[in-house]
C-alpha cells in the first residue's frame, strides 16, 4: 500500500493536461483511493495522519502547477497576438523597416522593405546589411568611394539613433531610388545590444514634385524659358560675383508687330507663335549664357564673359533669326520682327540699373524704326534724350500726385460779341504745370507723356477737374471745350467714365464739347468714331482741332461727328502778310458753313485779324487779344 506514493507524477500530468478541473478530478480520485484503504487494512491513527497529508499535499500540488501552465498559456497566447500585431502593423506602413542581428545580418524585413530593395525577406534573412541595403551619397553607379554602409557603421560605433539624410539606394536589379529614413539600435534591460532597426521611405516622388515646383517658379509655362524671376536671380549672381574683371552683356528683345497679330488672330495664335520663335531663338544661345522670357513678347539674354564683338554677333544672329522666322496659320503667312537693346556690364553693378539700360536701349531701337539694334552709352545723344524724358515722366507723375498741374481757361467768343441761341460762355480747357512757381507750356510735357504712355491717365484728371468745373456755382452758364487724345476716346471705358462724371456732377452734355484731332479717323480707330457718334446723339459736341493743316481734313467731316472745326492758328496769325492765307480761310469756313458746322479761328491777336475774320464769316475767334488764359479758380465770371 506505500505504492500510493507513485500517484504523485499522474496528479501533475493531469494538472499540467487538463489544468484546473484535471486536478480536481485527480484529487477526488486520488483521495478515494488512498483512503477507502482503511477499510481493508487495519491503520493506525499515524498512518492515517500521513495518508491524509499526502493527499492534500499532492492536490494542492497539482492546483498549483495547473495554475502555473494555465497562466503560462495565457501568456503565450497575449504573446503571440501583440507578435502578429505587431508584425501586421510593421507589414501595413508606408515605409520599410529592416531589423539585424548584432553582427549586422538582416533578421526580419517588411513588405515595403522588399518591394524598395527587391529582395525576398526568406533570402534576405542572415546577408550582411551592405548587400541588401546598399546605400551611396550620389547618383554615380560607378563611385565606389563611399564610406561605410550606415547601419553598419552605427553597430560598430553602439550609438543611435541617426537620421538618415538623402541617399541613394541600389536594389537588387541595380536601380538607383534617393531615400530617407532613421536608423536606431536596440537593446535589451541589461544593455545587450539586441540589433539595429533601419526605417526608410522612397523619397522619388518627393523629389519630382519638388523638382516639377522649382521649374514652375523659375521657368516660363508657355516657353519653357526661364521666367522674369529666375533671369533677375541669375543677373544679381553676375552683378554680386567678387571676380569685377570678369564682363557680361544683357540683351533685350522686344518683338515687333507681335501685338498686332495677338489682337487680331486672338491670343491662342500669338502663344503658337511665341512657342515656334522661342524653339528658334533658344537654338542660337547655348550654355552658360541664358534666354529667358521677361513677359509677354519681351525676351532677354544673359552673355557670361563676353566682349563687344561676340554680343553684338548674337543680337545679329537673333534679329536675323526673327527676322526670317515666318508662322503660317492656314493661308496666312505673318512675319515679325525684333528690336535688340545691348548693355555691358561687370561684378560690382546694380542690376536694376543693368537691366533699365538695356530696356532703354531697346527702346530706342524701336523708336530708331525698329527691327534695329541698339548698344547702350552713357554719352550717346538718343540715351541722354531718353533719361531726360524719363526723368520728366517721373516729375508728371509726382506733380499729379502733389496737385501741381492747374485749369485755365480761354474765352471762346463770337466775333460780333453776341451769344448766340441763348447759349452762355465758352472756354477751351487748358492744362499747366505749375515749376517752382513758374507755368510750364504742355509742349514741354504733353509729347513725353503720349511717348510714355501716360496721356489718358492725364485725360481722366482733366476729364474729372472740368466736369468738378461745370459744378461749380460761377460757372453755371458756362461751356468748356476739353482737349482728349484719339487714344483715349477710343479706351474701353471711356463711355463709362464719362457717364458717372456725367451723373456725379450732374453735368448734362450739352456743355461739354471735346476737341480732338485727325487722328481719330486717321489712326483707324473705329471704336473711337462708333462713341463720338453716339454721345453726339446724347448731346456731347466735337471740335476737330488744326483744321486746315492735313491732307484729309475735308473727308474727315463725312466720317466724324463734327459740330466745330478749329482753322490752324499758322493760317491766321500770319491772315495779314500772306494773301494765300484769306483765300484758305474763307475755303476752310465757307465749307463748314455748308456742312452746318461752325467755326473758330485759333491765334487771335489784333484787332484788323478780328476785323477781317468777321467779314470773311467765322463765327467764333479764340486768341490772346479776345482774351489770355487764366487759372478758372478764382472763376472767370467777369469776362
Amino acid at each position: 500500500e506505500s505504492l500510493f506514493f507513485l500517484l504523485l507524477p499522474l496528479m501533475v500530468l493531469t494538472a499540467v493536461r487538463c489544468g484546473n478541473a484535471g486536478a480536481s478530478a485527480s484529487a477526488v480520485l486520488l483521495a478515494g483511493t488512498v483512503l477507502g484503504l482503511n477499510h481493508e487494512i487495519m491503520l493506525d491513527e499515524f498512518d492515517t495522519a500521513v495518508r491524509i497529508a499526502f493527499v492534500g499535499a499532492t492536490a494542492f500540488t497539482g492546483y498549483v502547477v495547473a495554475a502555473a501552465f494555465a497562466e503560462r498559456q495565457r501568456a503565450n497566447v497575449a504573446l503571440d497576438i501583440e507578435q502578429e500585431r505587431a508584425l501586421v502593423t510593421l507589414q501595413s506602413l508606408g515605409e520599410g523597416v529592416i531589423s539585424t542581428r548584432p553582427d549586422g545580418r538582416v533578421h526580419f524585413m517588411n513588405s515595403i522593405a522588399e518591394r524598395l530593395t527587391s529582395w525576398n525577406a526568406d533570402d534576405a534573412r542572415g546577408r550582411p546589411i551592405e548587400e541588401i541595403f546598399p546605400l551611396s551619397f550620389s547618383d554615380n553607379r560607378l563611385n565606389t568611394d563611399e564610406p561605410e554602409n550606415t547601419v553598419r557603421h552605427c553597430l560598430r560605433r553602439g550609438t543611435g539613433p541617426e537620421i538618415l539624410s538623402r541617399r541613394m539606394l541600389r536594389d537588387r536589379a541595380g536601380k538607383l531610388r534617393p531615400v530617407e529614413g532613421a536608423i536606431t539600435l536596440v537593446n535589451s534591460a541589461s544593455g545587450a545590444m539586441l540589433g539595429g532597426v533601419v526605417v526608410f521611405r522612397d523619397i522619388s516622388e518627393a523629389e519630382q514634385l519638388r523638382e516639377r515646383l522649382l521649374k514652375e517658379a523659375t521657368h516660363d509655362s508657355l516657353t519653357g524659358l526661364r521666367n522674369r524671376a529666375a533671369f533677375d536671380h541669375r543677373l544679381r549672381e553676375l552683378t554680386d560675383a567678387p571676380d569685377q574683371g570678369r564682363r557680361f552683356a544683357l540683351l533685350y528683345l522686344d518683338l515687333d508687330q507681335f501685338k498686332l497679330i495677338n489682337d487680331t488672330r486672338g491670343h491662342e495664335i500669338g502663344d503658337r507663335l511665341l512657342v515656334e520663335l522661342t524653339r528658334q531663338l533658344r537654338g542660337a544661345v547655348h550654355h552658360p549664357d541664358v534666354i529667358a522670357r521677361l513677359g509677354g513678347d519681351e525676351f532677354g539674354v544673359l552673355l557670361i564673359d563676353t566682349d563687344e564683338e561676340r554680343a553684338l554677333q548674337l543680337a545679329e544672329i537673333l534679329r536675323r533669326t526673327v527676322l526670317d522666322y515666318q508662322f503660317r496659320e492656314r493661308e496666312l503667312t505673318f512675319n515679325v520682327g525684333v528690336s535688340v537693346g545691348v548693355t555691358f556690364f561687370t561684378a560690382g553693378d546694380r542690376a536694376p540699373e543693368v537691366l533699365s539700360r538695356a530696356d532703354i536701349a531697346c527702346y530706342i531701337a524701336k523708336e530708331s524704326g525698329r527691327n534695329a539694334i541698339h548698344v547702350y552709352r552713357r554719352d550717346d545723344a538718343n540715351m541722354l534724350q531718353h533719361h531726360s524724358d524719363l526723368a520728366r515722366v517721373s516729375q508728371l507723375q509726382t506733380a499729379m500726385n502733389d496737385g501741381h498741374f492747374r485749369l485755365f481757361g480761354q474765352r471762346i467768343q463770337r466775333l460780333d460779341d453776341k451769344p448766340a441761341n441763348g447759349e452762355g460762355r465758352f472756354y477751351e480747357v487748358l492744362l499747366r504745370l505749375m515749376e517752382d512757381g513758374s507755368i510750364v507750356s504742355p509742349s514741354a510735357f504733353l509729347p513725353v507723356a503720349a511717348r510714355y504712355g501716360l496721356s489718358t491717365i492725364i485725360d481722366n484728371w482733366v476729364m474729372e477737374e472740368s466736369f468738378r468745373l461745370l459744378a461749380h456755382p460761377g460757372l453755371t452758364d458756362a461751356r468748356l471745350s476739353i482737349n482728349l487724345t484719339p487714344r483715349t476716346i477710343d479706351g474701353p471705358d471711356f463711355r463709362r467714365q464719362l457717364g458717372e462724371l456725367s451723373t456725379r456732377y450732374k453735368v448734362t452734355p450739352q456743355r461739354v464739347c471735346f476737341e480732338v484731332t485727325e487722328n481719330v479717323a486717321f489712326d483707324n480707330l473705329t471704336r473711337a468714331v462708333e462713341t463720338m457718334h453716339q454721345l453726339s446723339s446724347e448731346g456731347y459736341r466735337f471740335a476737330l482741332d488744326d483744321f486746315g493743316t492735313g491732307v484729309a481734313s475735308f473727308a474727315y467731316l463725312q466720317s466724324i461727328p463734327v459740330h466745330y472745326v478749329k482753322i490752324d492758328g499758322n493760317f491766321v496769325q500770319n491772315f495779314a502778310n500772306d494773301p494765300v492765307n484769306p483765300l484758305i480761310i474763307r475755303s476752310l469756313s465757307e465749307l463748314a458753313r455748308l456742312r452746318g458746322i461752325e467755326c473758330i479761328a485759333e491765334c487771335v491777336e489784333n484787332a484788323q485779324t478780328k476785323h477781317e475774320l468777321q467779314k470773311i464769316g467765322v463765327s467764333f475767334g479764340q486768341g490772346y487779344f479776345l482774351h489770355k488764359p487764366e487759372p478758372f479758380i478764382p472763376h472767370p465770371a467777369s469776362h
